[in-house]
């Protein structure tokens, strides 16, 4: 049960991303720090039992970094953490665009502040 809430939870979470602007403001300025600068405010928010602890970029990287209780990830592989998060993140169109200009993003994650598990960089979103 706590692990779909978790899975749920990236989902939410992605799609909150796609609403708060992420392509929508795309201006002169877009690059991967623009666009960690335009998310900024939603850093410390909570899904269920994860929280979003920094948007930043890596180069041309857009990286999001989650945190949850220790074994929350319960041995699932990182693409699947990012494939739950990118379904969510990709039901905008103005989110999706982020990804079909060219750009990347991927997903980092932690348990209670350890083991980081650096994500696979996306530039796609998933076929419908």
């Amino acid at each position: 049960m706590r692990g779909l809430r978790i899975l749920i939870g990236l989902f939410m979470l992605g799609l909150g991303l796609a609403h708060s602007g992420c392509a929508r403001r795309a201006g002169s300025g877009s690059g991967a720090d623009d666009y960690a600068w335009r998310l900024r405010s939603m850093v410390g928010r909570q899904i269920g039992p994860l929280e979003l602890k920094s948007i930043e970029a890596d180069g041309e990287v857009l990286v999001f970094t989650l945190d949850g209780p220790e074994g929350w990830r319960r041995g699932t592989p990182s693409y699947a953490i990012t494939s739950f998060f990118l379904e969510g993140f990709c039901k905008s169109s103005e989110a999706s665009g982020y990804l079909v200009a060219g750009r990347t993003l991927r997903l980092d994650t932690f348990e209670d502040g350890k083991h980081l598990i650096q994500g696979t960089p996306v530039h796609h979103c998933p076929h419908p």
